[in-house]
């Protein structure tokens, strides 16, 4: 400043630099550790905390030791925006915690935003037809409805993929985007939904119990799969299994494994809820292995879905890539689609659906199952097929068929 260098110091912290939220963290850390020194329960996010104690008499206890500890540091605090009495229904960096139900839920002004952007979009989209849209205006859709993950789960990024897309292709984040027909689905299923979902919410106790194992598995000829009732829950956490895991799968597959190297399929038929086998087709043997794994997931849930309806049920791949894609979907369309027809189907048949990663070792059953293919899996052309019909039909039932040759609805296969 006029030919002089001169330094200055802040007087109070400014939240305007990048560095100030990380300063202002640690800074209150000193105080949440005096406190949870003196035996009582606190979290802080920067300026907002949350404390709490088992029973009324303990949470009134604590909440007046911060208020003191606060005081006595030299903070000044906005007495209008705390809530320094006890209660079972506490609303907290956006979100609802509902402790007599046990469940967490988004707050109802994040709700109802997101509902007013949704309907104000399709209202431009129906009355003007409107598919052009500001980046900016749908990051913000799309923030908001990620933002929810705690509380709706992995199908906020399922279900946003399209919307994702069609930011990709932005100049600039004031420029337009155009929406496609799969981006308008995407937002027609949040104005639905969002509600339903968010009144659910999510329990604060997380129940770990499954009712149904699924283990599935494609190799370059076929897919196969098992269900087995789940005899004892397995732990969340990672996608891989640890020892306690490993221990009860050993129990549970034992229902299909033998001494030997070769699965006992007819133990698994006798004491397993159902074992489903395909074979691929010309053109479904040249794809991918990760699009295998999915649609090899998908054909083993269509084909069962009867005997998981209701059900909690944990699906075991091992293929890390397809458990992923299964859960959060996948920027490949052909990807995205698989995934996207399990999630309708497993909504809609009330199926809780977790995946998780299991060892190739430990999934010899699945892996044997998707080898036996029909090697004598003649069929009819499909011109012979309309001689036959228009001399001899309507015919019903197709005998000795399989899903991808059948001329008829109804067939029965060799499995």
């Amino acid at each position: 400043m006029g030919g002089v260098a001169r330094f200055f110091v802040f007087n109070v912290l400014p939240f305007g630099i990048s560095t100030a939220g990380y300063i202002f963290t640690k800074f209150l850390r000193q105080v949440v550790k005096h406190v949870r020194g003196q035996g009582h329960k606190l979290v802080m996010f920067l300026d907002d905390g949350i404390g709490g104690h088992g029973t009324a008499g303990g949470a009134n206890v604590a909440s007046q030791c911060v208020k003191r500890c606060l005081r006595d540091y030299g903070f000044l605090i906005a007495d209008e925006k705390c809530q320094w009495e006890p209660s079972q229904d506490v609303t907290w960096l956006g979100y609802t915690w509902a402790m007599i139900e046990g469940v967490l839920r988004v707050s109802t002004d994040r709700v109802d935003r997101l509902v007013s952007l949704l309907k104000h979009t399709m209202s431009l989209v129906c009355s003007r037809g409107q598919l052009l849209f500001s980046a900016r205006y749908i990051a913000s859709i799309v923030g908001l409805v990620i933002s929810m993950h705690s509380v709706i789960g992995s199908t906020v990024r399922l279900r946003t993929r399209e919307l994702s897309a069609s930011l990709l292709t932005r100049a600039s984040w004031n420029a337009g985007v155009f929406l496609s027909a799969e981006a308008l689905n995407e937002i027609e299923f949040w104005l639905s939904n969002v509600q339903t979902l968010n009144d659910k919410g999510s329990t604060l106790r997380e129940s770990n119990k499954c009712s149904k194992v699924i283990c599935t598995d494609a190799s370059e000829v076929g897919y196969g799969g098992f269900v087995i009732p789940c005899v004892d829950p397995l732990m969340e956490g990672d996608e891989t299994l640890s020892a306690e895991d490993t221990s009860y799968m050993h129990e549970a597959l034992a229902l299909a494994e033998d001494d030997g190297f070769i699965p006992n399929v007819e133990r698994l038929y006798e004491h397993g809820d159902c074992v489903v086998i395909g074979t691929w087709d010309s053109d479904e043997r040249v794809r991918s292995s990760t699009w295998k794994e999915l649609e090899a997931a998908k054909r083993v849930l269509f084909t069962t879905i009867d005997r998981v309806k209701g059900h909690n049920v944990r699906l075991f791949m091992d293929n890390k890539g397809a458990c992923t894609i299964a859960r959060v979907g996948s920027g490949k369309t052909h990807l995205q689609k698989v995934a996207m027809d399990m999630h309708r189907l497993t909504s809609s048949n009330s199926v809780n659906l977790v995946t998780q990663w299991l060892p190739r070792n430990s999934n010899k059953t699945a892996d044997f199952l998707s080898r036996c293919s029909d090697s004598d899996d003649w069929s009819v052309q499909a011109w012979v097929f309309g001689v036959c019909e228009k001399k001899w039909g309507p015919h019903e039932v197709d005998r000795f068929a399989s899903d991808y040759n059948k001329k008829c609805t109804r067939f029965n296969s060799r499995w």
